[in-house]
């Protein structure tokens, strides 16, 4: 058992921290590029200049359509090797999820890259594909509603997906390991997260709220939109509690029904 989880694991880690970010920004990047995607922290002063090594760093250098692929093959790179060791090598076994959770380290901390890697979102999303290909397709959507019409809160409606996870995959599958495993890609993923927690409320104190959202706005994608949506919600007056209502309602409708689908 101790060698099959020690080959998961570094199968898992070295194929992670392939970063095609970092490839495309050494390969093909100019000096201005990467002078563009600073890390906030340079705004006070901070010492962590270095720029994120993940798909939406590319998105800023060279546009969407490179973005979509860098992070498709973000997710490939984890995907893959959890398909097959799910599939072909251990059907029966759990070793796919280590596989997993040591290739979104990998992807965060690259060993190829002076462990300055990503966030692990993609290697998260690709993971859970492998496991329940439905529930990557039902989140983001139930996240956003849950985010932006029940409770309006953007970093929710971002970041929600990856605690309904936990209900989602209890309710489809009712298998303790893999609500362990949530909690270990969540904790890796957090972990990462906390220089830019960490920067974007020190912009915060120093430069106030205007400057934090503007500076997590370049880390994160699609949250300019999310709180351009969340602002005309907040416009409908006592309407944002009905919606918010109609929110909650299609939030227990979904997880009642949707998670006992036969596939």
């Amino acid at each position: 058992m101790w060698l099959e989880i020690a080959i998961a694991s570094v199968v898992g880690y070295l194929l992670g921290s392939i970063s095609f970010t970092g490839l495309a920004l050494r390969f093909f990047a100019s000096e201005e590029q990467r002078a563009e995607i600073q890390h906030p922290s340079t705004q006070v002063g901070e010492d962590s200049h270095e720029p994120i090594l993940g798909a939406y760093t590319t998105n800023r250098v060279w546009g969407a359509r490179v973005g979509i692929t860098i992070a498709f093959l973000d997710m490939l790179k984890v995907a893959l090797p959890m398909w097959i060791f799910k599939v072909y090598l251990y059907p029966t076994e759990y070793y796919y999820l280590i596989v997993s959770v040591a290739g979104v380290i990998g992807h965060n901390w690259p060993i190829y890259f002076r462990f300055k890697g990503g966030r692990g979102v993609s290697a998260i999303f690709a993971s859970f594909f492998v496991i329940d290909w439905l529930g990557p397709i039902a989140l983001p959507f139930l996240s956003a509603i849950l985010g932006l019409f029940v409770l309006r809160s953007v970093g929710l409606a971002y970041f929600g997906s990856s605690f309904l996870m936990f209900p989602w995959l209890w309710f489809r599958t009712g298998d303790p390991v893999l609500l362990l495993w949530v909690l270990a890609v969540n904790l890796v993923m957090y972990t990462s997260m906390v220089p830019d927690l960490r920067a974007g409320k020190r912009i915060r104190e120093e430069k106030g709220e205007a400057e934090a959202e503007e500076a997590m706005d370049a880390l994160l994608p699609g949250t300019r939109g999310m709180r351009k949506a969340l602002d005309r919600i907040e416009g409908l007056g006592n309407g944002k509690y009905a919606l918010a209502i109609f929110g909650a309602i299609i939030l227990i409708l979904v997880f009642w029904f949707l998670p006992l689908l036969p596939f």
